[in-house]
C-alpha cells in the first residue's frame, strides 16, 4: 500500500472514531426507518445487501452485449423510440417471447390499437400466455399498467406507445380544443407512481415512443420524443432504433430490414453503444444473423471465399445460407455462442491482468468489435459472460480427435486442393484444365475476391470444374441458377444441377433438393421425395434438422414416411459414398470407414449454361493471395 493510501485510510478511521455519537444516532435512525417502512427501505451502498442487476435477455446476443449487462435490467423503466416502422414493436415482442420461453408472464398495453396477433406469433410470442389491453384513454392505460405491476406476477409489461396516450379531458373535448401539456403532466404523474413499484416487483417496464421535431431549431438535432421530459429522466435505459437498409432476395423481394440501435442512456453500463442486426419479416430479430456478425467480428467465424466456416468446417455459402444453418442446427449455434463468449471473457482476463499504469499497454488480447462500437466495462462484461451460463466461464477444451468411423470429408468442402501462391498461378492451372483450380478461381470470380467480379466467367469455370470430375462445380452452378445471379432464377436448371452433384455424394446438394421439393420452391411440392432426399443428406453429414421438421409435419401420414424411407434406400444405391450406403442399405461395420475415392461424375444431366455468356475475359493482375489461403 502506498503512503498516500495509508494516510487516507488513517484519516478516514480517525474521522469515524472521532464521532461515535453520530454513528450511534445514524444506526438508531436506520433502525427506526427499517421498522417503520420495512426491511430494505434503507441500506449502506457498500454493505452486503443485494445490489446485483438482474436482467432479461432480448433474445439477441449482440443486443444483450451492447446493453452491457446481458439484457434489459429488471425493476427498471426502459424507453424505446424511433421513426415509423423502425422495429420498436418487433423489439418488444422479441423480448416478450424470450421472457415467455423462460416461464415468465407478459402484458401488452396496446394504446395504438395496432397489435397484429399473427405477426406476434411469427416472432415467437405465445398468444395464450400474453395479457393484452386496448384502453380508450391514457389514464386507463396507466392505471391498468400499475395494477398489473402491483400484482407482482408480471415479468415484463409493454406500453405501445406514449405518443398515442390521450387524456380524458382531450377525449371529452372537441377536435380543435387546446390541451397543451396534458400528456406531459399525465406521464410525469405516472412516472412518480410507477418507479417505486416497478423496482420492488422486479418487472421490466417498457415504453415505446415516437419522435417529433422541434420548431425553430437552427442548430443541433431537432428531434425529440412525445410525453414531456419525465420519461427521459425516469428511464434507466433509452434506446434509439432506426431502420438502416432493406434486405432483399436475389429477385428483389424485400424480406426484412437491417436495423441499428444506439443506447443513448444507460444507468447500469456505459452508454452510447451501437449495434446492427437483421429484422426478418418471417422471424423477427434474427438471432442467427447477430451470431454471424459477432462471430466474424471476434474471429470465431471466418470467411472462405463465399463460404462462412467455423473451426475449419463450412457452415454455409453466403450469409443467408449460414443463417439457415444456425437456425436449423441449435447445437452448432450453441458452440459458436460459447466460443464468442469465451473470446470476450479472454479479453476481460487480459485487461484484468494488465501491467501497471506506467507500463505500455499490450493490445495483443484486444478483441475487435466493429458491430459493438464501444465495448462495455470489463466488470460489466464479465457479468454478461457469467450470466449467459457457467459453460462460458469454463476453460476452453481442446478439440477432440475425430473417431476413426467419422463420415469422410465431402468434396464440396474447400481447401483440400493444392496451394496457389498467386492468382496468376491459379489462373495458369485453371487454363491447363485443373478442375480444382477452376473451382477455386470460379469462387474468387463470383465473389470478386482478388479478381474482378464476373458471374458469367464464374459459371464457365464451375462448368469446367464439374466436367473435370469435381461435383461441387455442378453445385455452384445450381446456386447461380437458384439465386438468379445471372438473371431471373431458373429453379428447373438449379434442381438438375443439384441432382447431378447430389448423386455424386454432396450432402449440401442433397439437402437443397429436399428443401426445394418440400417447400415447393419452383417445383411441385412432394413431401415423400423431399423427405427421402433429406434423409440421405442427413446420413451424408448435412448439418440440418430439416428431416426432423418434415417428419413432424407429416407425422399423421405414417405411410408417406415409410415410402420416403424406402425411396431414400433406393437413392442411396446410386451414391458412391460408402458411409451413406452402409447406413441406409445395411448396418455399418464396426471397423473404420474405408477410404472414399474421389467421385467420378458421369455424363451430366444439366444442359450447358445458356443464360450466361461462357467466356473467361482477360483480367488485370490482382495482388498476391495471402499465404496459407488455398
Amino acid at each position: 500500500m502506498s503512503k498516500a493510501t495509508k494516510s487516507d485510510a488513517r484519516v478516514a478511521t480517525s474521522e469515524k472514531s472521532a464521532n461515535p455519537a453520530r454513528e450511534k444516532n445514524i444506526e438508531l435512525a436506520v433502525s427506526s426507518i427499517t421498522k417503520q417502512f420495512g426491511e430494505g427501505s434503507i441500506m449502506r451502498l457498500g454493505s452486503n445487501q443485494k445490489m446485483k442487476v438482474e436482467t432479461l435477455s432480448t433474445g439477441s446476443l449482440a443486443i444483450d452485449l451492447a446493453l452491457g449487462v446481458g439484457g434489459l435490467p429488471k425493476g427498471r423503466i426502459v424507453e424505446i423510440y424511433g421513426p415509423e416502422s423502425s422495429g420498436k414493436t418487433t423489439f418488444c415482442l422479441s423480448v416478450i417471447a424470450e421472457a415467455q420461453r423462460k416461464g415468465g408472464l407478459a402484458a401488452f398495453i396496446d394504446v395504438e390499437h395496432a397489435l397484429d396477433p399473427k405477426y406476434a406469433k411469427v416472432v415467437g410470442v405465445s398468444l395464450d400466455d400474453l395479457l393484452v389491453s386496448q384502453p380508450d384513454s391514457g389514464e386507463d392505460a396507466l392505471n391498468i399498467m400499475e395494477t398489473l405491476i402491483r400484482s407482482n406476477s408480471i415479468d415484463i409489461i409493454v406500453l405501445d406507445s406514449v405518443a398515442a396516450l390521450i387524456t380524458k379531458a382531450e377525449l371529452d373535448g372537441q377536435m380543435g380544443d387546446m390541451t397543451m401539456g396534458s400528456q406531459a403532466r399525465l406521464m410525469s404523474q405516472a412516472m412518480r407512481r410507477l418507479t417505486s413499484v416497478v423496482s420492488k416487483t422486479n418487472c421490466v417496464c417498457i415504453f415505446t415512443n415516437q419522435i417529433r421535431e422541434k420548431i425553430g431549431v437552427m442548430f443541433g438535432n431537432p428531434e425529440t420524443t412525445s410525453g414531456g421530459r419525465a420519461l427521459k429522466f425516469f428511464s434507466s435505459i433509452r434506446i434509439d432504433i432506426r431502420r438502416k437498409d432493406q434486405l432483399k432476395t436475389p429477385d428483389g423481394k424485400v424480406i426484412g430490414n437491417r436495423t441499428k440501435i444506439k443506447v443513448v442512456k444507460n444507468k447500469v453500463a456505459p452508454p452510447f453503444t451501437e449495434v446492427e442486426f437483421d429484422i426478418m419479416y418471417d422471424e423477427g430479430i434474427s438471432t442467427s444473423g447477430s451470431l454471424i456478425d459477432l462471430g466474424l467480428d471476434h474471429k470465431v467465424l471466418e470467411k472462405k471465399g463465399a463460404w462462412i466456416a467455423f473451426n475449419g468446417e463450412l457452415v454455409g455459402q453466403g450469409r443467408e445460407a449460414a443463417k439457415e444453418a444456425f437456425r436449423t442446427n441449435a447445437a452448432l449455434a450453441a458452440k459458436v455462442t460459447a466460443a464468442i463468449m469465451e473470446k470476450r471473457l479472454d479479453c476481460v482476463r487480459t485487461q484484468s491482468s494488465r501491467a501497471p499504469a506506467n507500463a505500455e499497454p499490450n493490445p495483443a488480447g484486444a478483441v475487435p468489435a466493429s458491430t459493438l462500437m464501444r465495448p462495455a466495462l470489463p466488470r460489466l462484461l464479465l457479468v454478461a459472460c457469467l450470466a449467459a451460463g457457467p459453460a462460458f466461464a469454463a476453460k476452453k477444451e481442446k478439440p477432440k480427435a475425430e473417431p476413426a468411423d467419422a463420415p469422410p470429408q465431402l468434396i464440396s468442402t474447400k481447401g483440400g486442393g493444392p496451394k496457389w501462391t498467386t492468382v496468376e498461378q491459379l489462373r495458369q492451372f485453371a487454363a491447363k484444365g485443373d478442375p480444382q483450380a477452376c473451382l477455386e478461381l470460379g469462387d474468387r470470380t463470383l465473389e470478386g475476391d482478388g479478381v474482378p467480379r464476373d458471374v458469367p466467367a464464374a459459371a464457365a469455370l464451375f462448368e469446367q470444374a464439374a466436367k473435370g470430375g469435381v461435383a461441387n462445380g455442378w453445385f455452384r452452378l445450381g446456386k447461380i441458377y437458384h439465386d438468379g445471379l445471372a438473371g431471373a432464377p431458373d429453379y428447373g436448371r438449379a434442381l438438375d444441377c443439384f441432382t447431378t452433384s447430389a448423386r455424386a455424394g454432396l450432402a449440401e446438394a442433397q439437402h437443397n433438393i429436399g428443401a426445394m421439393l418440400v417447400s415447393a420452391r419452383g417445383v411441385k411440392r412432394d413431401y415423400v421425395e423431399g423427405l427421402a432426399w433429406l434423409i440421405v443428406a442427413k446420413k451424408s453429414g448435412a448439418a440440418s434438422d430439416a428431416e426432423t421438421q418434415v417428419r413432424a409435419r407429416i407425422a399423421k401420414r405414417p405411410a408417406d414416411i415409410t415410402t420416403a424411407e424406402a425411396r431414400a434406400t433406393e437413392i442411396a444405391r446410386d451414391i458412391p459414398h460408402a458411409t451413406v450406403r452402409a447406413t441406409l442399405l445395411s448396418k455399418p461395420a464396426a471397423s473404420a470407414t474405408p477410404a472414399v475415392q474421389k467421385p467420378v461424375i458421369a455424363a451430366p444431366k444439366p444442359e450447358p449454361v445458356a443464360s450466361v455468356k461462357i467466356t473467361v475475359p482477360l483480367m488485370p493482375a490482382p495482388p498476391p493471395i495471402t499465404p496459407g489461403k488455398p
